[in-house]
């Protein structure tokens, strides 16, 4: 299906720790050894998907975590090793929602749960 879809959303699978407010055994099972396998996993993913987005297409990646590790640097390796562009949002600041800048200047977005409604979770937009 190379080249087939206009946008994909990649809901990595992650650490949780988004969900710590929510789920106690989050807090369990978080090591930051699961979040560098977390990582690579999302690293694996996110590389067996990208051939399927068109050229000029739009990949939205989301997790539940905070962690550096599968937020921001993801985001940094898919514009490193991937030529993709980040695509920043115009995010009104009563949305309380955080914008992140990443090592390479890519913009990430946050939502803590203790600003908006629901629970915690990163969205970053590149094509």
């Amino acid at each position: 299906m190379k080249g087939y879809f206009d946008v994909i959303v990649v809901d990595a699978p992650c650490s949780g720790s988004g969900l710590f407010r929510r789920d106690e055994e989050a807090i369990d099972e978080w090591s930051e050894n699961n979040v560098m396998l977390c990582s690579q996993r999302q690293q694996r993913i996110l590389a067996d998907a990208l051939p399927a987005l068109k050229e000029g297409g739009v990949l939205i990646y989301s997790t539940c975590s905070y962690s550096q590790k599968e937020d921001e640097d993801i985001a940094d390796w898919l514009t490193d090793e991937f030529a993709m562009t980040n695509i920043p949002l115009n995010v009104k600041e009563e949305w309380n929602i955080t914008e992140v800048l990443t090592a390479s200047g890519n913009r990430g977005y946050r939502f803590w749960p203790h600003l908006v409604k629901g629970e915690g979770f990163f969205l970053l937009p590149l094509n």
